[in-house]
């Protein structure tokens, strides 16, 4: 994840930035604006227009105004950001494949 700020119209707040596309960006937001709104995405020096697509609880799903450039999307995307599972993911019910796969409680790692 990386760390983000989303401003609109009612000021700003801090976000996590759970995954990027070339049109839009997931975001986690203890203040989530409103479905529809204008917002501005700050993140590592990049500040990106669009509106909120939807919301869902903590989770705010953003659809750009623009395609992100191809220089941008380079700096974002190698930033190490992290895969992690689903919030409802339980290790013990997936069935380990010793050979390709290392699953625990919070990793799930292809060798």
């Amino acid at each position: 994840m990386l760390d983000g700020n989303l401003q609109t119209a009612n000021g700003e707040n801090d976000v996590r930035v759970r995954d990027f596309s070339t049109r839009g960006a997931l975001v986690e937001s203890d203040e989530p604006p409103a479905e529809g709104e204008a917002i501005t995405l700050s993140c590592l020096g990049h500040h990106l227009k669009g509106k909120v697509a939807w919301i869902d609880g903590s989770w705010v799903g953003i659809t750009l105004d623009t395609d992100l450039p191809k220089k941008t999307w380079t700096e974002l995307s190698g930033n190490s950001m992290r895969i992690s599972a689903p919030r409802k993911y339980r290790h013990d019910t997936v069935e380990e494949d010793p050979e390709r796969l290392e699953i625990t409680p919070r990793v799930i790692r292809m060798r």
